[in-house]
């Protein structure tokens, strides 16, 4: 099982453990979750600026915001991505120009939207 904090704190976006029939949702500040990838009902990316993604799930939404999401989002549509995590400051060093970064995970439950 690769390690939720890597000891070196070096920041990774993405990871491909060798079970990926789930999505490990890993949130810097708040719980994680770890969905079915057949639960997976749709992608929305934004194309032009590589900075959104959602991942719409049969029982909530996941709103990923961020800088070069191409490879995170190709790995999710493959189905071969394992997890995703997003960048906290005090767990990991900045990451490298030009690399995939989840700056923030908005997680939004099918019981918080029906309370709109």
């Amino acid at each position: 099982m690769l390690p939720l904090v890597r000891p070196d704190r070096v920041y990774v976006a993405f990871e491909f453990p060798e079970n990926t029939n789930r999505l490990h949702i890993h949130c810097a500040t708040q719980p994680s979750h770890f969905p079915l990838y057949s639960t997976l009902l749709d992608i929305i990316y934004d194309h032009d600026f590589d900075s959104a993604l959602t991942l719409v799930f049969s029982f909530m939404t996941v709103k990923l915001a961020g800088q070069h999401l191409a490879p995170v989002v190709h790995a999710i549509f493959l189905g071969e991505c394992g997890r995703i995590r997003e960048y906290h400051p005090k767990l990991y060093d900045p990451p490298a120009h030009g690399e995939p970064v989840i700056e923030k995970i908005q997680i939004v439950t099918a019981d918080e939207k029906n309370e709109d």
